[in-house]
């Protein structure tokens, strides 16, 4: 005897945020404030990396595609840097966000 279960499901439509894929890998970093935002996510543009903590210095970003490859990477020397991505296909981008070749943050970034 052959059972089917049927279900019904929603779709909700709306804006979509940032992704966050990991939080402060280095436990020793207790007061990072560090955002990163996209306009929009997904992006067709640029993602701005956004840093609300001052007092971090020496931050590095990297943009990873799904593979591991590194396509792009730089210093966040500024409070908003705004990181190119029409030149990308689309795809599932991960930007990595490093203080002192530390990871902080790991987020997922929509290329439409």
């Amino acid at each position: 005897m052959y059972t089917s279960n049927t279900g019904s499901g929603t779709i909700t439509q709306g804006v979509q945020q940032s992704v966050e894929l990991f939080t402060l890998s280095n436990p020793e970093v207790t007061t990072v404030n560090l955002t990163a935002v996209t306009y929009p996510n997904p992006t067709s543009d640029y993602v701005v990396l956004a840093i609300s903590d001052a007092n971090l210095t020496d931050l590095s970003y990297s943009l990873y595609d799904l593979q591991g490859k590194e396509i792009t990477k730089g210093q966040a020397t500024q409070s908003n840097m705004q990181i190119e991505m029409q030149h990308l296909a689309i795809g599932t981008y991960v930007l990595k966000v490093n203080q002192n070749n530390q990871e902080l943050k790991t987020f997922k970034i929509i290329k439409k």
